[in-house]
């Protein structure tokens, strides 16, 4: 049984309201290397080991696909911002 995470309280408890930018982008590449380093070094069984997650039923395996989407979610919700922003200083220029 595998816990779920309140994302909110999780970054509330590491002030990543209070974190620059590029702290908060280096914590994250920080988290995310010993997440792979971790990762690297199972074995097949262990990674087909089950595990429930969220009232779901899956695999280590299935836990890395799931965190994939999880960042690959938020990577899109990046490029809209950056989209938003971009519309917005060129209206500024027009």
């Amino acid at each position: 049984m595998l816990d779920s995470i309140d994302g909110y309280a999780f970054a509330k408890e590491r002030g990543y309201a209070l974190t620059d930018d590029a702290t908060a982008l280096g914590q994250f590449r920080a988290a995310r290397r010993e997440t792979l380093a971790l990762l690297a070094g199972l074995r097949e069984e262990q990674l087909r080991r089950p595990a429930v997650f969220e009232g779901s039923s899956l695999t280590v395996r299935g836990l890395v696909h799931h965190l994939c989407k999880h960042d690959f979610l938020h990577l899109a919700g990046l490029q809209w911002l950056l989209a938003k922003v971009d519309e917005a200083r060129a209206g500024d220029k027009g």
